[in-house]
């Protein structure tokens, strides 16, 4: 059980299109541990170009888990509802 869950620390790369996270977390006992996570990230428009170029239609974009549209500007999350074409 950690006595404090973690902080993070993030840097941001715009030219890599990378994030680089290291979380810091101190168990009850003392003990203290870090773990660093890359994350990569694209634009709307080069996710949509790689699931073309994989085979895929995009039939529908959301801004959310419960269908919400997607709006670039408020939006949390860039969800795809795409099919394999034949």
């Amino acid at each position: 059980m950690c006595h404090q869950p973690y902080t993070p620390h993030a840097q941001v790369d715009a030219a890599k299109r990378e994030i680089v996270c290291t979380y810091d977390f101190e168990a009850e006992s003392g003990e203290r541990a870090s773990q660093v996570n890359t994350h990569h990230y694209a634009l709307p428009g080069q996710l949509h170009a790689m699931l073309d170029a994989a085979g895929f239609e995009v039939e529908a974009t959301f801004g959310g888990f419960e269908g919400e549209a997607y709006d670039e500007e408020e939006s949390d999350h860039l969800i795809f509802a795409a099919r394999l074409r034949d």
